[in-house]
């Protein structure tokens, strides 16, 4: 599974402010903080240090844990440390908050499909799917879990699809090896 974990900032932009606050525990303006630990948790995500990102998280106020930046990015930590069942439990609270989040359904599959199998995997984008129509990136997500469970004309209509949406994606599928048995109609 490709890594979708995309970054706000990096590593080197946490400012003077936030450091200052995260050494002396001084209690900051609470979107300062915010703004601070989300960017803190990134970093640690980027440098490969999921456990350290998760403690970042968990400096948040109670108001900030259920943001929707908090709860994305602590899925997608949890996908890193593969714990699959904090993963589901975290996504049936945030897809029930964000039913048309593309994101939410692209991180949770792959704990749905560790946990349930494919198959459910599969009925899980479709939900996404049928919510989003207008979303390339949950087809194209459909139709390499489709070609995994070797349906293979079924994938072709996903990515027709996701083709029509975002042509950019037709170079991807010819990179990825879930696709070989469709790269001769690509």
């Amino acid at each position: 599974m490709s890594d979708l974990a995309g970054l706000k900032g990096s590593w080197n932009d946490l400012s003077n402010e936030c450091i200052i606050c995260q050494l002396t525990e001084i209690r900051c303006m609470p979107d300062a903080h915010f703004a601070c630990c989300l960017q803190a948790a990134e970093g640690y995500l980027a440098l490969n240090m999921p456990l350290e990102a998760l403690e970042e998280l968990e400096r948040f106020e109670d108001g900030c844990q259920s943001a929707d930046e908090t709860i994305i990015l602590r899925i997608e930590v949890l996908n890193r440390l593969e714990r699959w069942d904090e993963v589901l439990l975290h996504c049936d609270g945030a897809l029930a908050q964000n039913p048309r989040c593309s994101k939410l359904y692209l991180l949770c599959a792959p704990a749905v499909q560790h946990v349930k199998g494919t198959r459910a995997a599969i009925a899980f984008l479709e939900k996404g799917s049928f919510a989003m129509p207008e979303n390339a990136e949950v087809a194209f997500a459909l139709a390499h879990l489709l070609c995994e469970a070797k349906e293979f004309f079924d994938a072709k209509d996903y990515l027709m699809g996701a083709f029509d949406l975002d042509p950019a994606l037709r170079s991807r599928a010819r990179e990825e090896q879930a696709f070989e048995r469709l790269w001769p109609w690509l």
